[in-house]
């Protein structure tokens, strides 16, 4: 429900949101004409309607794909050229083996971020020359709590699998997101920025998870747009 999830986001106070499509194998050969539309309309009406108090602004929306995959022919649609991820603002890969993991932080050319997932044992390890691969191209790493919100042992699996990305990567290029469908899984900043903290970040790496790393994320993406009209 965007309606609810919008509200909810009015009222912790965040500036910016991702609307996440999700595709499971593939890269889809349509858009979802009805979503880029219902955030069109959200963004302008924020443009036109202005509310100077602070946290009462509607966040600015944004458009974003997450692709998952089992192997390498899931991720060969994800391209630059591919017109359908070149109007999304964000484009994401949730590898789920040890190849396509490696692929994505040395290989894709057209990825932002690559997603660990939280709600299970991770079923690849996180190899750090990968990970130092992907971080010198400016991809960044994310974990998700809303599993952690929902289930007691959905939370051990994103304390564990978050403490073996902060190791992997140092605290370096993550970001923390909600991975919410419904708003009572949404948490403030402060919320997520503990999260954080609890897994090994120290708090002003938790506080670039949530600020500027996300920022960095949305100046790779646009670099993308860029070489492709270039």
């Amino acid at each position: 429900d965007l309606e609810a999830i919008a509200k909810r986001l009015v009222e912790l106070k965040y500036l910016k949101a991702c609307v996440c499509t999700e595709s499971f194998g593939k890269v889809p050969k349509c858009r979802n004409e009805e979503l880029d539309e219902e955030i069109r309309k959200r963004n302008e009406t924020k443009t036109v309607i202005k509310d100077v108090r602070i946290g009462k602004q509607s966040p600015t929306l944004l458009s974003r794909i997450t692709i998952t995959g089992e192997n390498l022919s899931h991720f060969q649609g994800i391209s630059i050229k591919n017109p359908i991820l070149g109007s999304d603002d964000v484009v994401a890969g949730a590898p789920q083996t040890q190849q396509t993991f490696k692929f994505l932080c040395c290989e894709c050319a057209a990825i932002d971020i690559i997603t660990i997932d939280s709600e299970q044992r991770l079923p690849y390890v996180l190899n750090r020359s990968d990970i130092d691969t992907a971080i010198k191209r400016g991809i960044h790493f994310e974990i998700t709590y809303s599993g952690a919100v929902r289930d007691a042992s959905q939370r051990r699996y994103f304390v564990s699998n978050a403490m073996t990305l902060v190791r992997a990567t140092r605290g370096r290029n993550i970001i923390i997101s909600s991975g919410a469908d419904s708003d009572h899984v949404l948490r403030s900043p402060h919320d997520a920025l503990n999260l954080g903290v609890l897994a090994g970040l120290t708090f002003e790496q938790a506080r670039a998870c949530l600020s500027t790393n996300c920022e960095n994320v949305l100046e790779h993406a646009k670099s993308r747009s860029f070489h492709k009209g270039f």
